[in-house]
């Protein structure tokens, strides 16, 4: 970047020549940004074409080094010269845009741009879409109240600090994929917002988000896809619409606070609107897990949480109630030859569905009160591994 003395920018060629390894060299020819900032920017007179790197592609550790630094890096702008910078790149962004809605480009191509201050997008006037695709934003992202025309995409960028959509219209299809949200995201839109209020197709697949994501109020009329998302906090979907096609396999979700306890009841309530029968099991369980770390939740309601999540993985699994049916006849099979030997095989099938009924058939008459609590339990644990395994499979068939 030039820093206002022309001297150092022939200290250049010692940079062009060390072994220091950056991106893909930007060209006037094929760079976005040169192209749009070569007459905002710089003058030709102080020798623009001697920079290998736009601002915008330059790595941010290089181009964000303090002015006592620049015997290291002397072609690195001094603060207050990089600030007035930054602010002519924006307007640079602002004339690429108003120059996009004269042209006939397709897509306002903004790929690879990284922006080191606070941004908000300039207006297009036309539908075609806008591409942020592996862009790196370092300070907030903002589209708030923003009337989008056409498509957009985020995918393999990275947001560090907040990025704001409240509000924000998404007409066509939006795409966040792989994309990196280290500050809250917001999509959520007010209700006197009635016109952004639906959101087309948006894809949040293998994206992460650090911090709460918010859906407030949001319709989703297209798909929604968030497969292979990692949620590090629970995500707000209150007062959201959604239908079959939303999608949350392999979806992550690592905070099981008590206090998202909430937040999960209602996304379950939400897949059960949508007839998303697995999902809704997915979000009943990680509002379970949740309640085992309230003070307020009781002994006995906690002990019901372990055993269903033990047995039947909250109703997701058929294959823990099958083993802990084959481990039970394994267990009682073993006790019932310890007292009855030579009848332990029929006693076990016997008793398995018809409680004591061995009594009569084999003619017991001499049990104590530890075999009939026994015989009793092995009952019960089969009655309950059984129903347990019945409502898996059938839930299993029901979502194919």
């Amino acid at each position: 970047m030039y820093n206002g003395k022309y001297g150092d920018a022939r200290n250049l060629s010692k940079w062009r020549d060390s072994k220091t390894t950056l991106p893909t060299p930007c060209s006037k020819e094929t760079c976005q940004f040169v192209k749009g900032y070569m007459n905002y920017t710089y003058s030709p007179d102080y020798g623009f074409d001697q920079y290998k790197y736009c601002l915008f592609h330059l790595p941010y550790d290089l181009y964000n080094e303090k002015y006592e630094n620049q015997g290291k890096y002397p072609w690195v702008a001094a603060s207050n010269r990089r600030d007035d910078l930054l602010s002519r790149f924006n307007n640079g962004i602002t004339n690429i845009a108003q120059n996009f809605n004269t042209s006939r480009e397709e897509c306002l191509n903004l790929e690879g741009a990284v922006f080191a201050q606070p941004f908000r997008p300039p207006n297009l006037a036309n539908g075609r879409a806008i591409s942020f695709k592996k862009c790196k934003f370092h300070g907030s992202f903002d589209m708030s109240d923003y009337e989008l025309k056409g498509d957009i995409f985020f995918n393999h960028s990275e947001f560090i600090r907040e990025a704001n959509f409240h509000n924000t219209h998404f007409p066509g299809k939006s795409t966040f994929l792989n994309a990196i949200f280290h500050g809250p995201a917001n999509f959520s839109v007010s209700h006197n917002h009635a016109h952004a209020l639906t959101i087309n197709d948006i894809l949040f697949s293998n994206a992460k988000f650090y911090e709460r994501i918010n859906f407030r109020n949001r319709a989703f009329k297209g798909e929604a896809s968030f497969v292979g998302a990692v949620f590090k906090k629970a995500p707000i979907f209150f007062e959201t619409k959604f239908n079959e096609s939303v999608n949350f396999d392999e979806a992550e979700f690592i905070s099981t606070q008590y206090e998202d306890n909430g937040k999960y009841r209602n996304l379950e309530k939400k897949m059960d609107e949508a007839g998303t029968i697995k999902y809704k099991a997915k979000f009943f369980a990680l509002e379970q897990k949740c309640l085992l770390k309230g003070k307020e939740t009781t002994l006995s309601h906690k002990l019901g949480i372990y055993a269903y999540w033990g047995f039947s993985n909250f109703g997701q699994s058929y294959t823990y109630p099958f083993i802990w049916l084959i481990i039970i006849q394994f267990v009682f099979f073993w006790i019932f030859r310890y007292s009855w030997s030579d009848e332990a095989l029929q006693i076990l099938f016997l008793n398995a569905f018809r409680p004591l009924s061995f009594v009569k058939a084999c003619d017991i008459t001499n049990m104590n009160l530890l075999e009939y609590i026994l015989a009793i339990i092995h009952t019960l644990l089969t009655y309950t591994s059984s129903a347990l395994f019945i409502l898996a499979v059938r839930r299993k068939f029901r979502l194919q």
